[in-house]
């Protein structure tokens, strides 16, 4: 199976979205400062900008083009992960949606690793 039929059959850009749904619903109940989680906010969006970008390079089939964008997402990914691990680390225990909140960016963090695995990646220079 290639990445275009995974990331369409597995709605794996589109779980990302999802996610946030949920998670914007919630972290504002956690967090009196929005600061201490736009970053996830700023994370899905540009996960979703360099999945519909890819859409657009699976038909042209330029394989220097897709690298750019497959590099991007994968980046993306990453700072993503990186963000949602920070965010839950400062999530307070005592809080009633503290488990809601962790949960949602557990199920984000999965989401991107999901991901990650049906990137296409060159070897490490």
């Amino acid at each position: 199976m290639d990445i275009q039929t995974c990331l369409t059959d597995f709605k794996l850009i589109s779980n990302t979205q999802v996610d946030l749904n949920y998670f914007n619903s919630v972290a504002p109940m956690v967090f009196k400062d929005p600061s201490v989680y736009t970053n996830i906010q700023s994370d899905v969006q540009f996960i979703n900008q360099m999945g519909a970008t890819l859409f657009n390079h699976f038909n042209q089939k330029d394989p220097a083009s897709q690298k750019i964008w497959y590099d991007a997402l994968k980046t993306g990914l990453n700072t993503a992960i990186v963000d949602a691990t920070s965010v839950i680390a400062l999530i307070p225990s005592s809080d009633p949606h503290a488990a809601d909140l962790a949960t949602v960016l557990q199920i984000f963090i999965s989401d991107c690793q999901a991901i990650q695995k049906i990137i296409p990646v060159a070897k490490e220079d």
